[in-house]
């Protein structure tokens, strides 16, 4: 007598539907990390956003940092006006919100020694259930 050879349908489905269950408990997770990645990078972007400003300053005499939270957008101008850096928006690269202690818009100067004059900021930056704060201090630094 011949051993059959092959699956049955009904292991076939067994095995399925074991995968998807697995599959399905793992979404959460991978959306949790999607979401984080997303925020820390936004965070990121608005942090190396200011540092060009800092070192703009210096170059150029003075700068100021402009962050619409409202369309999660940042854009440095040097004190002549032009502009060095104009982010496509946040929201539309990450797809984060963007909320400041201070209102919308915050504009940020700095002198020409790379200093900020401004007060203290929290910008939170949002994506499901991830939150990624940053802070701005009084002189111009930045604390993640």
């Amino acid at each position: 007598m011949k051993s059959p050879r092959g699956y049955t349908l009904l292991e076939i489905i067994l095995v399925l539907t074991l995968l998807s269950l697995a599959a399905l408990m793992a979404v959460p997770s991978f959306v949790r990390g999607r979401d984080t990645l997303a925020v820390r990078s936004a965070r990121a972007d608005i942090a190396s956003a200011i540092a060009i400003a800092r070192s703009a300053a210096i170059l150029n005499g003075g700068s100021r940092v402009t962050i619409d939270a409202d369309s999660a957008r940042v854009t440095v101008h040097t004190s002549a006006g032009d502009t060095v850096r104009n982010t496509t928006g946040l929201r539309a690269l990450y797809g984060v919100n963007l909320q400041s202690d201070r209102g919308s818009p915050v504009v940020l100067h700095f002198d020409a020694l790379g200093i900020g004059r401004v007060n203290n900021v929290t910008l939170r930056v949002t994506r499901g259930s991830q939150i990624a704060q940053l802070i701005i201090s009084s002189y111009g630094r930045v604390r993640l």
